[in-house]
């Protein structure tokens, strides 16, 4: 007798299908091993659905190619599939399963959508927000679509028309979290922090389990200088998923921010155990280098700090810290080793100057690294004979 789902756990009934399937067949019954294929069909398409929407692409690939071995035209696992060479940069696969699937249905939205979203994930905004404004012709309300056709403008540095076109898909659908991070972010990078503090809440709101939006909210109550209330939420994005690197890796920076040492020293650990490229690795040694600063033990900051410069290793960042470490160093010294402060100093300036020619500094970093250098020069002068 066929196992019933809901007298098994989910993995036991896949396992006692296929058990069913070969008994069918051997005993040649053949439309009834065809029903339980069915089954079996359905269980492996809604594995690759969920661990689409869990970002464990690989796995996703495996069950969407199992469906279509036994189905090659499931509508519904062929998308999938483009869906996921999508993610992971992989045009030539998605865009031969794309046009198979418009061939037979011209007319489907949802293809046309995907078929924007393929050229939005690979940075071709124009073309992608032609196709997205072809859906909307069709059907003007469609939210996923005018997010994307927003989020298209939003990259093309046209974030009036972009916040149009979000505000229209609010009109359909108020609280739609995808919807309003965009919007967020938008007013986020613009400045208007409270307006992004606005969105980001409703967005939070609706979609509380998110880490990546409540990694946002953090970042803008940062901003608005709310540490308390950002620490205490990006800690919750990280509880959300602890296997993600960037939530971590922002607690730990802020940690050090507020001079909790002991509290980031703690972290470091995890967090270089998730970092899972160069890039993450890089950024760990660059918090390694920070949390050695501030327990004073300057030799160790500074080795790793000079390795990235000499590297060209988030260079602007790590000239800002070499000046700051430097300049640390020139307050444990004594009065009677002015030789010493002149060379540090000289050292400060250079790194200072080098930094400010990088696009990506910080001019506030700079500003506070600049009056600490009036300051040192100040004190000089009162102690020349």
């Amino acid at each position: 007798q066929r196992p019933r789902q809901d007298e098994t756990g989910r993995d036991l009934f896949r396992a006692s299908l296929r058990g069913v399937v070969r008994l069918y067949a051997l005993a040649g019954m053949f439309s009834d091993a065809k029903a339980v294929r069915r089954d079996l069909t359905g269980e492996f398409a809604q594995a690759a659905l969920t661990h689409y929407h869990r970002r464990q692409y690989d796995l996703a690939e495996r069950f969407a190619k199992a469906v279509l071995e036994s189905t090659p035209a499931h509508w519904g696992m062929r998308k999938c599939l483009a869906r996921i060479h999508i993610r992971l940069h992989r045009w030539d696969d998605a865009d031969k399963i794309i046009t198979a699937l418009i061939k037979e249905r011209a007319r489907d939205l949802e293809v046309q959508h995907l078929r924007g979203w393929r050229y939005l994930r690979s940075g071709d905004y124009r073309e992608a927000f032609s196709f997205f404004t072809q859906v909307l012709a069709h059907k003007g309300d469609r939210v996923e679509t005018l997010r994307a056709a927003a989020e298209c403008l939003y990259r093309l540095e046209r974030s009036h028309e972009a916040l149009d076109f979000l505000n229209k898909a609010k009109e359909v659908e108020s609280d739609n979290p995808f919807v309003l991070e965009l919007e967020a972010r938008i007013h986020e990078e613009s400045g208007e922090f409270r307006k992004a503090l606005v969105a980001m809440r409703l967005a939070v709101n609706r979609n509380p389990s998110s880490w990546r939006l409540r990694h946002r909210l953090a970042r803008i109550q940062y901003s608005l200088g709310n540490r308390y209330d950002a620490i205490e939420e990006v800690s919750v994005a990280v509880s959300l998923d602890p296997a993600q690197f960037l939530p971590l890796n922002t607690l730990v920076s802020w940690l050090l921010d507020q001079g909790d040492l002991k509290g980031a020293a703690q972290e470091l650990p995890t967090l270089r155990t998730l970092a899972s490229n160069a890039r993450e690795r890089q950024l760990v040694d660059h918090l390694e280098a920070r949390e050695r600063h501030q327990a004073s033990d300057f030799d160790s900051a500074l080795s790793i700090v000079n390795q990235q410069i000499q590297r060209g290793i988030n260079k602007a960042a790590s000239l800002g810290l070499m000046a700051e470490i430097k300049l640390d160093q020139i307050n444990n010294l004594s009065s009677n080793s002015l030789a010493s402060v002149s060379m540090l100093l000289a050292q400060v300036e250079n790194a200072i100057q080098d930094c400010e020619l990088l696009p990506d500094h910080d001019p506030k970093v700079l500003e506070k690294l600049k009056s600490r250098v009036e300051t040192v020069k100040a004190l000089l002068k009162t102690l020349e004979p």
